[in-house]
Formats: C-alpha cells, sequence, structure tokens
C-alpha cells in the first residue's frame, strides 16, 4: 500500500507556485519551471529564442486572467465595484433603488373663493355646498416653466389640526354683509412634470418590459390598459397583495366613513395579478418589468385571515411559505394583446430649487365630483367656483439635484441593506407609527411595551413576542384624543408591510391624566406686577405644553419653578401646585390620578400604564398670582 506521504515523494510530481499574478512574476515561475524540470530538453533562455517567445505568451495569457479575476471579484462587492451597471445591481440585489432624480419639495397654497349663505340666526358663514376636493397630483408651475405636482389631494371640506383651512372674507355687498368668502389650504408638492407613453403589446411574453426614453422619471403614477384594467406596481414581482389607497367615503366602507374629518384615506391590500416593478440602467433611464405568465384570479381587496387563507391557496402536496401564504409561482400576470398606457413624472434636478412666490400657474387639475350630477342653479356656481382656485408657493422649493452617483449609491444601498426595512427594535416602530402618510391619519403620541412586561392580569394574550403600542391623536383644536377605527385600521395595515413575521402588535389608545397648575409669585417692587405675571404664564404654558409631553415623561417641577424664578422681575416663587382634572371638573379626561403620592423629590411621575400629563385648556387651567 501507498501512504499519503509516499505519495508526496512521487518522482513524475511536480513543484507549481501558485504565487504568480502579474506578467513579471508568471514569467519568473514558467522559466523556474522549465529549468527545473526540463534541463536538458530547452537551454536557450534568451529573450530573442522561440522558446522564451511562448514563455511570454504563456505569462500573457496568465496575466490577463489573473487580471478579469480579480476584476470580476472586485466588481461583484458593492465597497469595490466601479462599473455603474454593476453598482445598481449590486444595489438592486441589497434592496436599494436608486435614485435617478431628486425632485424639490415645498408647500402651495390653494385658494379658492365660496359664497357665502345666511344661518338662523342671521349670521353668514360659508356655503360648504360648494368646498371643493381636488385630485391629488394637480400640476403647477413656476416663473421659470418649472412644473410641480401636489402630493396630496386638496379638500377644502375638511377643517383639521392636520388639514387645517384658514377662512377670510373676500368680498361684502352694499351693505356690508358678506357675498363670498376664500378658503385657503396647504398642500406638499414636489417638483414634476407629468406625460403619458402607449405601449403596444402583441403576444404575451414573459418578464416583458417597458424601457422610459426618459433618464430624469420622478415616479410611475398609474399604469391602465386598454380594457381599464389597472396595473400596480410592486416591490417585487412575487408580492401577491400590493397596498393602494382608497377614499374614505360611504361608497368604499360605510362604517368608517364617518371618520373621514381625520382620516380621509383608507390603506388596504389588494391581491392582484397585474403588477410591475421598477427598476434602474446604467443610463438612468427606467425599466417597468412585468410578471412571467398568466394568473386569471381577479383583482380583490383582502386581508390575511383564516377565512381567506383557505379561498387563495391550493394546499394539496405544496410547501408555503407563512410570512406570505398569498404568493404563486406565477410572479404576476404578463400583458398581451393589449395597449398600456403609462402615466408617469419626470423633472427634478438642480434647477427645480425655485424662489418663493414665483409658483402662480395651474397647468392642469381635477376635481371630485361630477357637474352632470348637480343641480342646474348650483352647476353655474360650481363653475364659478372652479375658476377662482389659485395657488402660490410661501416658501422656497428645496432639495433638487441630479442622480446619485455611484459612491452615493454604494453607500446609500448599505444602509438600507442593514436596515432591511423591518421593524425590530422598539424605536423602529416608534419611527414608523410617527411616518404614516397624514392621508391615512396622523398619530400624535405613541409609546412601545412588550405585552410580557405588564402583570399577568393586564395583559392582552401572553403572547411572548406580542408588543402593545399605545398611540393618542389631536382633535381639531390640538387637544390629545383617543383615535378612531379607521385610524387604527390604517395604521395595522401599514405597519403590517415592515413588522417580523413573530411579532404581534396590539394598537391601544393610550391615558391621558389631565393637569392644572397653580402659582404664585413675588415681584420687585419697581416692577408691574400684571406684566411680570403675564409672562410668568406664558413660561409655564410653554413648559406644559401638550407638543412637550409624551408617554411615561415626568413633570419636573424644581425645573418649572427656576424657569418661573428666571423670568425678568420676579423675587421668588413661595407656591407651585398641580393638580388633577377629572370629568368632575368638566370637559376633562375620566381618569382620576393621586398627584401628591406620584410626587416624589418633586418629580411628578406618571403612572404605570403609560400616560401622557396634558394641560388641557392653558388659558383657564393655569393660573397665577403675584403677590
Amino acid at each position: 500500500m501507498t501512504t499519503d506521504t509516499q505519495k508526496s515523494f512521487q518522482p513524475n510530481q511536480k513543484d507549481i507556485k501558485y504565487l504568480g499574478k502579474d506578467f513579471d512574476g508568471l514569467k519568473s515561475s514558467l522559466l523556474d519551471f522549465a529549468k527545473v524540470y526540463y534541463p536538458n530538453t530547452y537551454k536557450d533562455f534568451n529573450d530573442a529564442s522561440t522558446g522564451m517567445m511562448f514563455i511570454d505568451m504563456a505569462a500573457y495569457v496568465g496575466d490577463v486572467l489573473s487580471y478579469y479575476t480579480d476584476y470580476q471579484f472586485k466588481e461583484s462587492l458593492a465597497m469595490t465595484a466601479e462599473e455603474r451597471v454593476n453598482i445598481i445591481a449590486l444595489a438592486r440585489y441589497m434592496g436599494y433603488k436608486p435614485k435617478v432624480t431628486a425632485t424639490a419639495v415645498g408647500t402651495l397654497d390653494v385658494y379658492q373663493l365660496i359664497p357665502a349663505i345666511k344661518n338662523s340666526d342671521g349670521t353668514f358663514s360659508p356655503d360648504y355646498r360648494f368646498a371643493q376636493v381636488i385630485k391629488q397630483n394637480m400640476e403647477v408651475a413656476a416663473d421659470s416653466n418649472t412644473n410641480f405636482v401636489t402630493s396630496e389631494p386638496v379638500d377644502f371640506t375638511v377643517d383639521t389640526l392636520n388639514d387645517p383651512t384658514e377662512i377670510s372674507i373676500f368680498q361684502r355687498n352694499s351693505s356690508g354683509q358678506p357675498e363670498f368668502y376664500i378658503l385657503k389650504k396647504n398642500v406638499p408638492i414636489s417638483s414634476g412634470t407629468i406625460i403619458s407613453k402607449t405601449e403596444q403589446i402583441g403576444d404575451a411574453t414573459q418578464y416583458y418590459s417597458i424601457t422610459l426614453p426618459e433618464t430624469n422619471v420622478v415616479g410611475i403614477i398609474d399604469v391602465y390598459d386598454s380594457d381599464g384594467n389597472r396595473w400596480y406596481e410592486s416591490d417585487y414581482l412575487s408580492q401577491d397583495l400590493v397596498p393602494t389607497q382608497v377614499e374614505n367615503i360611504t361608497k368604499n366602507d360605510n362604517v368608517l366613513a364617518k371618520y373621514r374629518d381625520s382620516t380621509p384615506f383608507l390603506l388596504k391590500f389588494i391581491k392582484t395579478a397585474r403588477r410591475f416593478v421598477t427598476a434602474i440602467t446604467e443610463t438612468n433611464q427606467t425599466v417597468l418589468e412585468f410578471g412571467s405568465g398568466i394568473n386569471v384570479q381577479g383583482d380583490s381587496i383582502i386581508l390575511p385571515s383564516p377565512a381567506t387563507v383557505k379561498k387563495t391557496v391550493n394546499w394539496n402536496n405544496i410547501a408555503y411559505d407563512p410570512a406570505n401564504f398569498l404568493s404563486n409561482s406565477s410572479y404576476g400576470k404578463a400583458p398581451s394583446n393589449t395597449e398600456l398606457t403609462i402615466k408617469y413624472a419626470i423633472g427634478g434636478g438642480i434647477e427645480s430649487n425655485v424662489n418663493a412666490n414665483s409658483i402662480k400657474n395651474i397647468v392642469s387639475i381635477e376635481y371630485f365630483g361630477d357637474l352632470t350630477e348637480m343641480p342646474e342653479n348650483d352647476r353655474s356656481i360650481t363653475q364659478l367656483v372652479r375658476g377662482s382656485v389659485k395657488v402660490n408657493n410661501p416658501q422656497p422649493t428645496t432639495g433638487g439635484k441630479g442622480a446619485e452617483t455611484n459612491s452615493e449609491i454604494k453607500q446609500n444601498s448599505m444602509a438600507n441593506f442593514s436596515a432591511q426595512n423591518r421593524a425590530v427594535t422598539k424605536q423602529d416602530y416608534v419611527i414608523r407609527t410617527y411616518a404614516m402618510p397624514a392621508k391615512y391619519g396622523s398619530i400624535a403620541k405613541a409609546y412601545i411595551t412588550s405585552d410580557a412586561s405588564l402583570d399577568t392580569s393586564t395583559r392582552i394574550n401572553n403572547n411572548q413576542n406580542a408588543i402593545n403600542l399605545y398611540v393618542l391623536c389631536h382633535d381639531a383644536a390640538g387637544r390629545l384624543t383617543k383615535s378612531n377605527p379607521a385610524l387604527i385600521q390604517n395604521l395595522k395595515n401599514y405597519l403590517n408591510g415592515y413588522r417580523l413575521l413573530t411579532d404581534s402588535v396590539n394598537i391601544i389608545d393610550g391615558f391621558i391624566i389631565n393637569v392644572g397648575l397653580e402659582f404664585s409669585i413675588i415681584a420687585y417692587k419697581n416692577y408691574n406686577k400684571n406684566e411680570v405675571l403675564t409672562n410668568c404664564i406664558g413660561v409655564a404654558r410653554s413648559f406644559l405644553a401638550t407638543d412637550n409631553m409624551q408617554f411615561s415623561q415626568p413633570i419636573n417641577m424644581s425645573r418649572l419653578r427656576l424657569e418661573l424664578a428666571k423670568v425678568t422681575g420676579v423675587q421668588s416663587v413661595p407656591t407651585l401646585t398641580l393638580r388633577n382634572l377629572t370629568t368632575k371638573d368638566g370637559d376633562y379626561s375620566q381618569h382620576a390620578y393621586n398627584i401628591s403620592t406620584a410626587t416624589v423629590n418633586d418629580m411628578v411621575y406618571p403612572s404605570i400604564d403609560p400616560s401622557v400629563f396634558e394641560v388641557k385648556f392653558p388659558t383657564k387651567d393655569i393660573v397665577g398670582r403675584a403677590i
């Protein structure tokens, strides 16, 4: 038997060196190899000899192969890749979509005239029957011919804290009575011009793609085929459930429609085979990529539940992913024998940063509501009102720049990969809650705690992975209030796109502890006591403002006393008392709280249950006197 040790010393085995990588190193290794193993076969190592030519050629081929091996390996890593096509491909692999343009953003004031109506008590007010709702993507233009589009609808029919309406008298009659009011709304805008492109499609082709000619596409607005079917943009082709928004009206949801004032849109998921993804080429063009086959399932609004699982999945002899049991292997439908109309926005760039008061021209505008369905008497007034709509930007637009550089794509893709677009920590959930678009409702205060950290008698479901998300909202006056069912439903749907599979999120209304403050000050003799007191009340209101209060945040009475003492003219603050206000004191929270028991070392601590201190009516709940 021949052992491994014996094999290593067989005479016909040659010692090959693998250290040579460039031309000189490979040539040197080849020369040494020839001299050691073929000493009698070849001895002419002159640079002009035929043998040296073959050695040089072999070293040349090895050098080229070594170069491209190293180059391909370098281009396969995000940190070292240099070719833009490879950098974009690696970014897409890590879930990041490079931006071919950066749009300038700002706010736009939108004005509308509205006729006055006489009330039963003889007063006048705006006739909100003629308040208009302008659809999203209204296109406006600046003096420099740079176009912008609105990011949200403009709804003059509502007046809430998150969507306030300014009202002023525009015109009076000869008797001094108002004839017309002017309504003013503020809406976000971003630079862009809306254009359409049609694509004629024949037989179905797997992964059919459409490349848009522009190199500054901001985003796809919508895609419709000639049969009127909409195609939805998704994050990936196997994503069966695509998020979409519907207007919160009775037609769409007769239960949640009554909360339209604070939640104008509902976030739902539609199960559809008509979907596409977008990608970026190395020349900064945008490509629409469609599915691989035919899926005959119709579009439907659907949310995962035990009732829908049995209807949407064939369970016979299949392996399924519990994270997305509605997915299938078709990767969406391939368009065929139709004409696709693609509406998208282009723009951005450094030139989209325009000055204030320069956006005054309306390029295109669409309204909710059909004139033909209105009474004849109202039609002419509605036409007058719609013709009165004007716009202006009170502040400059900022943020516009060109396409991302290769270095920016690398850094952003690696940051995106590490974030994984998931909510993992408590801070992630809080940030995602605050980041939910305002059109789905707005959360004023949010707090996360583990359900397992609570007492067993107060746990929601005894799930070790369950988390309790306590939320509070603002009412129209900016005071804290409980959330409505429409907002809770939207928040659940929104967080489902980010939460981990094992996490269970319980959304619960937080507790409000209404408090009032009573204090006294001693003012110096040479100061006006009333003026000093007024300044102290202002300081107290700012210190206890609702925006400064968070869940489980204590009130530092020593700090408040110090802030009052710092007011010019204050000699001392002899008394400072915080008291709890409940329903027995008026229109306050029902939750009673023992302030004296909760005060330790001049710190007023909140309850163990997630709660927020609030001075509901600062003008009457903060009382001071000057001695």
